[in-house]
């Protein structure tokens, strides 16, 4: 059984890394590849015709030391492969889901199912595909940027902040007004006082409404700061 699932994945393994970026070792050795990747998943491969999303969160294990292989760096090549064969299927979907779409705060839409979607298979990928939907739109297409920051909204900091704060702390100063107030709105969804200091460093907002927005955020993070200290005290 081990034998077979080495051979499976070492061959799906060679399918999204070249030869030249694996060593000899890893390349001949019997010593299977399976020991030192625990992938969540029975096959790297996606088809052409339909998107197998795949579950590739790779753990490393500790207990294996290497000077002449960069272990985190293999299981980076893994994800950004997978990025690559689904990018396609998933910007067709998620674009396709904001065609004529009036979005506003507090309603619900397709869009973010198709994200969910990718995120419940593989977060780590999924994360990137919206990332990289995002850089790709962030000034030329109003809707598509405004339906993703409507869905990392609805996500807690803890779930995506860390992976979209600096982004998100950009498009406040973005030159549309809608997408720095749904900007504005994740940070207030967030409600998290480790944002504080980027939110008070932003420059000030030009509208007036939207700086009040700004201050009432920035003041209410303070306030739960100040519990936070006074309770610690």
């Amino acid at each position: 059984m081990e034998s077979m699932l080495h051979s499976h994945y070492v061959d799906n393994l060679k399918t999204v890394i070249p030869a030249t970026m694996l060593p000899d070792y890893m390349q001949d050795t019997e010593k299977s590849v399976y020991e030192m990747f625990v992938p969540q998943t029975k096959s790297l491969v996606v088809t052409e015709t339909e998107p197998e999303l795949t579950k590739t969160d790779i753990k490393i294990r500790t207990d294996i030391t290497t000077s002449d292989v960069d272990l985190n760096a293999l299981s980076q090549q893994v994800i950004y492969a997978e990025t690559a064969k689904l990018k396609p299927f998933f910007e067709k979907e998620f674009i396709g889901a904001t065609k004529g779409v009036f979005i506003e705060s507090g309603c619900a839409y397709d869009f973010e199912d198709v994200f969910e979607k990718y995120n419940k298979r593989n977060k780590l990928v999924a994360v990137r595909l919206l990332s990289d939907l995002l850089c790709n739109h962030y000034n030329d297409d109003i809707n598509i940027t405004t339906a993703i920051l409507h869905t990392i909204s609805h996500y807690s900091y803890s779930e995506l902040g860390k992976e979209f704060i600096y982004i998100v702390l950009s498009l406040c100063n973005h030159n549309n007004k809608k997408i720095k107030k749904f900007a504005l709105k994740i940070f207030d969804n967030w409600d998290e006082v480790e944002t504080l200091k980027l939110l008070k460093g932003n420059a000030p907002l030009h509208e007036r409404w939207l700086e009040d927005y700004r201050q009432s955020i920035i003041e209410h993070l303070e306030g739960k700061r100040d519990a936070i200290l006074g309770t610690s005290n």
